[in-house]
């Protein structure tokens, strides 16, 4: 069975379909199957020949960054790391490691009077950059909170669409906020974050990620980590897509998938 063409193949198909989500999802799968190179490439020049419907088709940016970062990162091809080169942050400092990124909801579901002390806490002690989504709104706002505790230790970097929507508010005490091409939060911001991290000469593997509930954004923002290499701990008693992580066959089981409880010395520990 060729499973890695299948996937490609797929990925195609909902992204024709206008599926962006579950395009993302089976390219994710295709490029964790692929043993060469050579099948990321191919898959690239079947995309490249469809460059005409780039402007009908939503996700194909998305779908195309996501091949190039994953040929880059699981090949070490020369090509695609120059081409992540050119799609880093206009004008942004590299980013300086340690880096963990903190990933989750921003819906009324999210129980941020329970997360709160658990994040301040956690990042006690800390020294490096947390990357967040750069708002005032959920889980996002609460690393805003991490930054103003300890403003000498962490450097926080906020990834936000250039138009955001209505009611949403960039946090202030975030260090940096970087704004995408994106007219509404989506799966590029993800997809940006990881380019200035490998271009800042960072290997995903020396990364980690915090997730906490979450819906579809986060969905793809645990399983991109886990794809590229990063070690991913969720907090399984947030629910929603941390919850769901753990329940899915293809990435459920994943070596580098820790679950975290809901425990200020597991965080702490996770982030040392």
């Amino acid at each position: 069975m060729n499973t890695p063409r299948a996937y490609y193949n797929l990925g195609m198909f909902h992204l024709l379909l206008g599926q962006s989500y579950k395009s993302l999802s089976m390219y994710m799968l295709a490029i964790q199957a692929s043993t060469t190179e050579r099948m990321i490439k191919t898959s690239l020049s079947v995309l490249d020949r469809l460059s005409f419907l780039q402007k009908i088709l939503g996700g194909y940016d998305w779908v195309r960054r996501l091949l190039v970062l994953g040929r880059a990162v699981k090949f070490q091809d020369k090509a695609s790391l120059e081409q992540i080169m050119n799609l880093t942050t206009a004008k942004a400092a590299p980013i300086s490691g340690p880096v963990i990124i903190v990933a989750g909801g921003t819906s009324s579901e999210t129980r941020m009077d329970e997360y709160q002390p658990l994040l301040l806490e956690g990042f006690r002690g800390f020294h490096g950059t947390i990357i967040g989504g750069g708002t005032t709104a959920g889980i996002s706002g609460l690393i805003g909170k991490v930054q103003a505790a300890y403003p000498e230790a962490i450097a926080t970097i906020g990834y936000t669409p250039a138009h955001l929507p209505a009611g949403t508010e960039i946090d202030p005490q975030y260090r940096q906020v970087h704004a995408t091409s994106g007219s509404d939060f989506s799966a590029l911001e993800a997809l940006q974050y990881w380019c200035d991290i490998i271009a800042s000469g960072i290997s995903p593997d020396q990364v980690r990620m915090i997730g906490i509930n979450g819906g579809e954004i986060s969905a793809f923002e645990y399983r991109l980590a886990l794809m590229l290499g990063a070690r991913v701990a969720v907090i399984e008693s947030s629910g929603r897509e941390a919850a769901r992580l753990f329940k899915d066959p293809q990435w459920g089981n994943s070596q580098n998938l820790v679950r975290l409880s809901a425990d200020k010395k597991d965080i702490k520990s996770f982030s040392s």
